[in-house]
Parts: C-alpha cells; sequence; structure tokens
C-alpha cells in the first residue's frame, strides 16, 4: 500500500524568504515604502514599488560589421576610472529605454536583481529549524512519503537548491509548482503557512497550519499555535499541559488509522 504524500513548504517553515526580502528592500529603497502589521501573506501588500524607466545598453548590430569602425585605435577601448566608460562606447553601444510597471518592479526585484540573496542566501526561519526537520523525518517518515515544495518561479529555482544544499536534512523528494493546482495534484497532505493554501484546500487534502499574523483566520486539519516544527516534536508540556508530539501522534492515528506510539 502507498503511502500518503505528505509536502513541507520551504517558504516559511524553513527558509526566512520573507525577512530575506525585507533586509533587501530596505538596503535599495529604504523604509518608507513598508506597511506594517504583516498581517496578509502578499508580499505585494507590504512594500511599495512604482513606475520605473531605465535604460538599458545593448551592443550595435552594425559595430561587428563596419570596416571603419574596427579600424579605432586601442586606446578607444581604454575605460576612464571617472566615468566608468570607453570612447567606444559611443558608437559600440545603442541605448534603449523600458518602462516598468510597479508590478514588473516587484518581479524584477524577486527574480532578477535579488533572485539570490532572497531565495539562496535567506537564513533558516530559526535557529533549529533544520534540526527539528531531522526529528519531524525520523518520528514521521516511515508513515509518509515526504516532500519539500516550493511555489516559485523557474529563475528562482537554482537559488532554492543552493539554499537546501546548505542544510543537513534528508529529504529525497523536491516540488517546484508554478501554481497552487500542481501542488494539490501531486501532494496529499502538505504543512504550510499559506492562508491561501489553506484557505482553498479540496476536500480530499488534509493541511497541517503553523500558525502566523497573517493565517490566524484559515482553517485546517491540524494547526500548531507554536508556529514552528518543533511544535510538532517536542517532548516538552506547553503551558496548557499538552505535549506537542503526542497531540500530533494523536491526530494522525485518528486521521488514518495509524497505531504510532
Amino acid at each position: 500500500m502507498s503511502k500518503p504524500k505528505l509536502g513541507i513548504d520551504i517558504d516559511e517553515i524553513l527558509r526566512a524568504k520573507w525577512l530575506a526580502f525585507d533586509r533587501y528592500y530596505v538596503e535599495e529603497f529604504g523604509e518608507e515604502g513598508v506597511t506594517e502589521p504583516f498581517d496578509t501573506y502578499n508580499l505585494r501588500n507590504h512594500y511599495k514599488f512604482v513606475e520605473t524607466e531605465e535604460v538599458q545598453e545593448f551592443l550595435n548590430d552594425d559595430f561587428l560589421e563596419d570596416k571603419d569602425l574596427q579600424k579605432m585605435s586601442p586606446t578607444e577601448y581604454l575605460v576612464d576610472e571617472k566615468t566608468g566608460r570607453a570612447a567606444v562606447d559611443d558608437v559600440a553601444l545603442r541605448k534603449e529605454k523600458k518602462v516598468y510597471t510597479a508590478d514588473e518592479m516587484f518581479e524584477k526585484f524577486m527574480y532578477v536583481d535579488y533572485c539570490y540573496d532572497i531565495h539562496a542566501s535567506a537564513p533558516k526561519l530559526y535557529l533549529n529549524a533544520d534540526v527539528d526537520l531531522n526529528v519531524f523525518l525520523k518520528l514521521f517518515s516511515e508513515y509518509f512519503d515526504i516532500f519539500f515544495y516550493v511555489k516559485t518561479k523557474k529563475q528562482a529555482i537554482p537559488s532554492t537548491l543552493f539554499f537546501l544544499s546548505k542544510m543537513r536534512i534528508e529529504v529525497k523528494n523536491i516540488l517546484f509548482a508554478y501554481d497552487d493546482q500542481e501542488i494539490w495534484d501531486k501532494l496529499d497532505w502538505i504543512i504550510t503557512t499559506n492562508p491561501y493554501m489553506l484557505d482553498n484546500k479540496p476536500t480530499n487534502k488534509t493541511t497541517i497550519k503553523l500558525t502566523r499574523l497573517y493565517n490566524v483566520a484559515s482553517p485546517a486539519d491540524y494547526t500548531c499555535d507554536q508556529g514552528t516544527l518543533f511544535g510538532l516534536t517536542n517532548q516538552q508540556a506547553d503551558e496548557n499541559g499538552l505535549v506537542g508530539v503526542t497531540e500530533f501522534k494523536k491526530f494522525l492515528n485518528d486521521k488514518l488509522n495509524f497505531n504510532i506510539k
């Protein structure tokens, strides 16, 4: 009998992508464009971007074929230290203006200008996030086929793989999805903070929510109020006298008729 496929969202469970985004936005644009509290999941709602005109330079197609230009003195190629340009640039390069909408500037910031910084260099969500993940795997991998998944764009896939390469974790399966439906098509259970996924869960799927300010009102089959994987694996009683891993095991036993001790 095949095991249920359980997906663990990379973003905001293992990778602090929001924190990285915030850091580089403030460095680039300042704090004035930041809107708090962060009570929605969509970064676009909390960071201001404006329509922007940029001038780009491209190699002039005629430059390499013009015999007169080919005879230019090598000194014309020397770069002026003050301007950062060479004399040849004026004839070798052509300028094009491009106007980016505010939404395009957001996408450019996220997936071009700071793609590596946000998706590869982001810190772990908390110090022991990968440790807690490995504890989770030891406890539950025999009952599930466990996947990492993330909804992203293709530009961020290499950076995400680099981020994962820095973690000492043993998840063999990774799903890169371009839309929510692809996630639901491949996975039976998910652990996430994403309110859009929680709010639009198909009836035959199971959701485990790690709580955040932006998903308090979203339903889930199981809610971890502690908000980290530690809340699913810890052996110590919380303020209500409940042991996190014991409660989660009970949920799994009831949901799937398991007999997890």
